[in-house]
């Protein structure tokens, strides 16, 4: 089923555009945008982990209900990368939709692991 979104999603757009709007370069906006959401991302990340460490479950069905650690940085690792080429490949009329849209959902999945009390542990002893 998540095969066939796939490829019904990539086959609409494709009707839409035309090669050479593909791969263009991202504009300043483009890559802020892509930036907060690996941002936000990489919050999230640290949060599963400390949640994980705790032996709570996990929520995300991708990653299932008690995902190893290597199975967590794997493919959180992979969706920032494979969110990022999708953000280069697609036309620009798309590109903000995709990254916000994401954007949008990951600020939610922190905002709600914070109100449980989860967030990334940063030592404030730092030796310059």
């Amino acid at each position: 089923m998540k095969t066939l979104t796939i490829l019904v999603f990539t086959f609409i757009i494709s009707l839409n555009c035309y090669a050479y709007e593909w791969f263009t370069p991202l504009s300043t906006e483009e890559k802020i945008l892509q930036g907060t959401y690996i941002l936000v991302t990489c919050i999230d990340w640290a949060q599963t982990k400390e949640f994980r460490a705790d032996g709570r479950k996990e929520r995300n069905p991708i990653l299932g209900k008690e995902p190893s650690q290597e199975t967590v940085d794997t493919l959180i690792g992979l969706a920032i990368i494979s969110h990022t080429l999708i953000a280069y490949a697609l036309p620009q009329e798309f590109r903000g939709m995709w990254s916000f849209t994401f954007l949008v959902l990951e600020t939610g999945t922190v905002v709600g692991n914070y109100s449980k009390g989860y967030g990334p542990k940063l030592s404030a002893t730092y030796k310059f």
